[in-house]
């Protein structure tokens, strides 16, 4: 595995598709991604938070040699952005 920062990016669909249950995550939830040779990597989220559609500070690299995930999505009035940040374990 190695360490980093994977960011997906999902559109906040209101029919609760893709993206659209983002915001129901909460501190401590997990979160299951499976690799296409089926190995399965478990992240703990670890924060939330809102910023500026400009603001790409979240997808930065630098993670202290962990293995982070981040989920980005638009907020409810496609002006500001969701951050999930979430860690493997």
């Amino acid at each position: 595995m190695k360490y980093g920062n994977l960011v997906i990016v999902g559109h906040n669909y209101k029919n609760g598709k893709f993206f659209g249950n983002l915001k129901k995550l909460t501190i401590g939830d997990n979160i299951f991604l499976l690799s296409s040779n089926g190995n399965e990597q478990v992240y703990k989220v670890y924060d939330m938070y809102i910023v500026d559609e400009t603001d790409k500070t979240c997808t930065s690299q630098e993670t202290n040699g962990k293995i982070e995930l981040t989920l980005i999505t638009c907020d409810s009035n496609n002006s500001r952005r969701l951050i999930v940040k979430c860690r493997a374990y």
